[in-house]
C-alpha cells in the first residue's frame, strides 16, 4: 500500500510536466488546509485512502467532491468517476455511453482504468490521452448553452488565475515539507524476531529527531547482530542469499521510520526476496569494525570484486571480516549528464578536498592528484612548515587511526553522492548510517572528535553505532540515546533504552553507569595502603601528590 502523500507528490510532478509543456493544461488542486491536509502533502482532493484528480471546476454540493475526477486508491486501483446527479443531467446518456462507463449507481458513473496500464501513472496517462480530450471537447460545446455552467450542475475549465494562485500556494507547502523531510527517515521503532540469537527484541519510543543511537554492551552481547538485523530490514532484504540473510531465512524484522505524517512501520522477512526493490531509507551505508582497507590500496586477488573494484553490496563490510571502502582512485564515475560531467566532477572533488581538510584531525591540506591509477589523494599532515605545507603522503602511509577516520568519511561522501546525486551541499544528505565499533583504532581524542565531525558534517543523517568506550559519548549531540545490549538466562539478546543524562558526567562516571556497568575503576596494581588520586585533571593530581609528599617530608611547615 503506497502512502497517499507519495501518490499526491508523484501525480503532481507528472501533471506539472504536462503544464510546463503546455500552459493550457490546467488541473484542480486543494484550496484549503482543512484538517491539515496540505501539511500532510495532500495536493489534490480526497482523503487518507484515495486521491481525487480533476481537470475541471465544479464540485458536487452534497459530497464536496469533483463532479468529474480520476480516482487513485492507495493500492493502485484507478477509475474515472462522474457525478451526473444534477437537475439538468449535464452529461447526456449518449455521451456517457460513448465514454463506455461500466457501472452506475444513483447518477454516479464509474469506469475502471486499472487495466489501462501497469500502474496508476500509466492509467492516468491513458486517461489524459483519450477520455480527457473527449470530455474537454464536450464541455467546450456545452459551455455555449449556459451563462453560468457551474451553477446548473455542470463543469467548466479551470481559470488560469485560480490555477496560478493555487500552484504557488502548493509550492509553498512543498518547500516547508522538503525542509521537514530532512529530519525524517530516522529509526523510531524496532522489533526483531528470530534473527541470530535474537528471539523477540523490541525497542520503541526512540525520540523524534534523534540523530545518534549508541549501542553498548559487553563483547558477545549482540550489538553487531542488531546492526545486521537493521541493515537487512532497511535494505528490504536486497542482499538476499548473499551477505545478509543466507543463514537467517526465518527472520522477521519490523522497523518504524519517522515520516512527516508520523511513524511508518514496515515488516521485512528473511524468506522474502526483494532484490532490485528500493531500500526503505533514501540514503544508507554500513561499516564493520575493519575500516583500514580502501579501494585504491586493495590487492587485486584478495577478494572477488565487481567491475569497479569493490563489492556492490551495501552491507558487505558489516557482514564480512574485511570491509573495503570506496575512494576516488581510478576513474571515479559521477552520475551526471556527459555534457556537465567534467564541471560537476571538478566541483565534487573540490568539495571532497575541502571537507576532508576540515574533518580530519592533524591533516593540514588534502589534494586530489592524477596518478598512474587515475586519481589519488595526498594528505599533508601536521603543522605548516617554513615556506609552505608538509609533503603529502598517500592513504596507506597515514597512521591507522587517521586511515580509519579518512576512509570512513570518504566512503560515506562517495556512497551518498551516488545515492543522492542531486544534492548540492553534502550537509543536506539524508539517511541512516550503521557503524560497528566506531571507537576502534582511534586515540581517545579522535574517538570524541569523530562523533563531533560526523554530527556537524552530516546534520540530517541518523547514526546508529556500537562502542566499548565512554569517550565517543562525550561528543554526542544533546538528543542522543543509549541502548544497553545484554543476554538473558536463555542466552537470548535483549536491549533497553537507558534514561541517563551524560551532559555533566566524566568518563569514569559514565563507565560505572548502566551504560557500561563497570563495577570498579581501580588499577590492579593499586597499593591499598595508599589513598586513591581522585582529581579529574592529571596536572592537578600530580601537583597534590607532590604537595602531599613534601608535607610528609616536613619540607613544608604549616603556618602558625
Amino acid at each position: 500500500m503506497t502512502p497517499i502523500s507519495d501518490i499526491h507528490q508523484v501525480v503532481f510532478n507528472m501533471l506539472l510536466k504536462y503544464y510546463n509543456k503546455d500552459n493550457d493544461f490546467l488541473f484542480v488542486m486543494r484550496h484549503l488546509n482543512r484538517g491539515g491536509r496540505l501539511d500532510k502533502g495532500y495536493w489534490f482532493l480526497g482523503n487518507d485512502y484515495y486521491v481525487s484528480v480533476s481537470f475541471w471546476a465544479g464540485l458536487d454540493k452534497k459530497t464536496r467532491s469533483p463532479r468529474v475526477s480520476f480516482v487513485i486508491l492507495g493500492d493502485g486501483t484507478t477509475y474515472l468517476e462522474l457525478n451526473n446527479n444534477s437537475s439538468i443531467n449535464f452529461f447526456s446518456v449518449y455521451f456517457l455511453k460513448e465514454l463506455k462507463f461500466t457501472s452506475e449507481n444513483y447518477g454516479v458513473y464509474r469506469k475502471d482504468f486499472s487495466e489501462y496500464g501497469k500502474d496508476y501513472l500509466s492509467s492516468l496517462e491513458a486517461f489524459i490521452d483519450n477520455e480527457k480530450l473527449q470530455i474537454d471537447k464536450y464541455v467546450r460545446n456545452k459551455s455555449h448553452q449556459y451563462d453560468n455552467i457551474l451553477e446548473v450542475g455542470g463543469i467548466d475549465f479551470v481559470w488560469p488565475n485560480t490555477f496560478n494562485y493555487q500552484l504557488e500556494k502548493i509550492k509553498g507547502y512543498q518547500k516547508i515539507r522538503k525542509e521537514k523531510a530532512k529530519k525524517t527517515g530516522y529509526l523510531r521503532y524496532l522489533n526483531i524476531k528470530k534473527f541470530g540469537k535474537i528471539e523477540n527484541l523490541i525497542i520503541k519510543d526512540i525520540p523524534v529527531g534523534c540523530r545518534w543511537i549508541f549501542l553498548t554492551g559487553e563483547n558477545g552481547a549482540g550489538k553487531t547482530t542488531i546492526l545486521r538485523a537493521l541493515a537487512s530490514a532497511m535494505l528490504n532484504n536486497n542482499d538476499h542469499e548473499n551477505a545478509v540473510s543466507k543463514d537467517d531465512n526465518e527472520f522477521n524484522v519490523q522497523i518504524g521510520l519517522e515520516t512527516i505524517n508520523g511513524v511508518s512501520k514496515t515488516t521485512v522477512k528473511g524468506s522474502n526476496d526483494f532484490r532490485n526493490k528500493e531500500k526503505l531509507v533514501k540514503g544508507f551505508a554500513t561499516y564493520g569494525p575493519v575500516r583500514l582497507i580502501s579501494q585504491g590500496t586493495l590487492v587485486d586477488d584478495l577478494i572477488n570484486l565487481d567491475k569497479n573494484g569493490i563489492s556492490s553490496l551495501y552491507t558487505y563490510g558489516l557482514f564480512n571480516p574485511i570491509g573495503i571502502l570506496r575512494d576516488i582512485s581510478g576513474s571515479y564515475i559521477l552520475n551526471v549528464r556527459p555534457k556537465y560531467y567534467e564541471i560537476e566532477l571538478h566541483r565534487f572533488l573540490e568539495n571532497i578536498e575541502q571537507n576532508l581538510e576540515i574533518i580530519l584531525p592533524n591533516v593540514q591540506k588534502v589534494n586530489v592528484v592524477m596518478s598512474d591509477k587515475g586519481r589519488e589523494i595526498l594528505y599533508h599532515q601536521g603543522k605548516p612548515v617554513p615556506g609552505g605545507i608538509t609533503e603529502g603522503v598517500k592513504f596507506n602511509e597515514l597512521p591507522s587511526g587517521t586511515r580509519n577516520f579518512a576512509a570512513l568519511i570518504l566512503d560515506l561522501l562517495l556512497r551518498f553522492a551516488e545515492q543522492q546525486g542531486d544534492v548540492a551541499d553534502i550537509s543536506n544528505y539524508v539517511g541512516i548510517v550503521l557503524i560497528d565499533e566506531i571507537d576502534l583504532h582511534l586515540h581517545p581524542k579522535m574517538q570524541k572528535e569523530i562523533i563531533i565531525q560526523l554530527a556537524e558534517t552530516f546534520p540530517n543523517i541518523q547514526f546508529i553505532v556500537t562502542t566499548h568506550s565512554p569517550i565517543p559519548l562525550l561528543g554526542a549531540p544533546s538528543n542522543s540515546i543509549f541502548i544497553n545490549v545484554t543476554k538473558n538466562e536463555k542466552n537470548e539478546i535483549c536491549a533497553k533504552i537507558l534514561d541517563i543524562d551524560i551532559s555533566n558526567l566524566l568518563p569514569n562516571t559514565i563507565l560505572t553507569s548502566p551504560i557500561f556497568n563497570f563495577e570498579e575503576l581501580i588499577n590492579e596494581n593499586h597499593d591499598h595502603t595508599q589513598p586513591l588520586i581522585t582529581e579529574d585533571d592529571f596536572t592537578d593530581a600530580m601537583f597534590y601528590k607532590i604537595l602531599e609528599k613534601k608535607i610528609k617530608e616536613n619540607s613544608i611547615k604549616p603556618l602558625k
